[in-house]
């Protein structure tokens, strides 16, 4: 005859696997929202990152060729979340570099940025774009610098 210590070494009640799966489900859904509130800020880093390697792109393509380059909204206006081109100095050239609208995003800025060969942008020092992602309260500030140096900061622009 099998003893009942030796029935219960041998594996977990259900009663038992019921208790450890009701515990995990609570455990996970205590830490989903705060996965979801990591992913909407690193989308926001993120963003705000590709924006300022695009100006820094247009700013070192504009030294290296010499010549003015443009960077703009892809549409009309001071809407960057649909995307931005850096224009080539001669219009008859097609766009140097194009990205596309950025998901669940929202960027707004000065109409264009145009730096000249020196790497400076006249005109545009201070010029700033406010990056937000939708759902999230969090917003990030990209500035250009008087040097036409881009930099971003997690607050709001002033």
């Amino acid at each position: 005859m099998v003893s009942l210590a030796q029935r219960r070494a041998r594996g977990f009640t259900l009663v038992e696997m019921l208790w450890t799966m009701l515990v995990l489900s609570i455990l996970a859904g205590i830490a989903a929202p705060s996965v979801q509130d990591m992913t909407q800020r690193q989308r926001l880093r993120a963003s705000a990152g590709e924006l300022v390697n695009a100006l820094m792109r247009a700013r070192s393509t504009a030294i290296k060729m010499e010549r003015n380059v443009t960077l703009a909204p892809a549409t009309a206006g001071t809407s960057w979340e649909g995307g931005w081109q850096m224009l080539h100095p001669d219009p008859d050239q097609p766009a140097l570099h194009e990205q596309g609208a950025l998901k669940n995003v929202t960027i707004t800025g000065p109409a264009n940025i145009i730096y000249q060969f020196s790497g400076r942008a006249p005109g545009s020092a201070g010029a700033q774009w406010q990056v937000s992602v939708a759902g999230s309260e969090e917003v990030r500030c990209v500035e250009l610098e008087l040097n036409g140096l881009p930099s971003h900061k997690p607050s709001a622009c002033s």
